[in-house]
C-alpha cells in the first residue's frame, strides 16, 4: 500500500513543495497453526452426530481474519469464519453426520489474511488441511426383540 502527498513549506516570502511517497513494508502473513492435522470419528451410526474440536491460532504480530471450507455433505463446521487477534486461540467444532454406510473423507481447509484498514490488496496465507475421516455404520434398533428358535436367542 502506498501513500502520496505533498508538503507546503511556508517561510516569508517563499514557498517551497516537497513531494512525499510513503509506502509500507511488505506484510509476510503465517499460516494459521491448526491443532489436529487429523481427526478420525471412527465408526458412527447412521443419522447420529459426532462432535470434535479443531484448535486455531494466530500466529501473527496483526489481527487476522480465517476462513474455513469443507466440501463434503458428511462434515460440517459450526463456524465457517472468525477473527483472531495476535497469539489469540479458537476452538471449532466439526461435526460428523453420516448418511450412508461407507467410509467418508473430506479435507477441512483453513485459510487467513490479515486484517487492515484501507488496504487495496488483502494478502492471504496457504492453506492448513485437516484431514477427516469417519465411517457410516448401520443404524442399531435398540427397541427391536431379538428371534427366538427353539428357546435360543439368535442374532438377526
Amino acid at each position: 500500500q502506498m501513500w502520496r502527498g505533498q508538503v507546503d513549506i511556508f517561510s516569508d516570502q517563499t514557498m517551497d513543495t516537497i513531494q512525499v511517497y510513503v509506502k509500507s513494508p511488505p506484510t509476510n502473513i503465517k499460516r494459521l497453526t491448526v491443532l489436529p492435522a487429523h481427526i478420525d470419528f471412527s465408526e458412527q451410526s447412521l443419522a447420529t452426530v459426532e462432535k470434535k474440536a479443531v484448535a486455531l491460532t494466530n500466529p501473527n504480530n496483526e489481527m487476522i481474519q480465517w476462513n474455513g471450507c469443507i466440501k463434503s455433505g458428511a462434515f460440517f463446521l459450526s463456524q465457517p469464519s472468525g477473527i483472531l487477534n495476535p497469539g489469540q486461540t479458537v476452538s471449532v467444532t466439526v461435526t460428523f453426520r453420516p448418511m450412508s454406510v461407507a467410509a467418508q473423507q473430506a479435507v477441512l481447509d483453513f485459510t487467513c489474511h490479515l486484517v487492515k484498514g484501507g488496504s487495496d490488496s488483502v494478502q492471504h496465507s496457504g492453506p492448513v488441511s485437516v484431514h477427516l475421516y469417519g465411517v457410516g455404520i448401520p443404524r442399531l434398533d435398540h427397541n427391536a426383540a431379538p428371534l427366538r428358535r427353539n428357546g435360543d436367542v439368535q442374532a438377526e
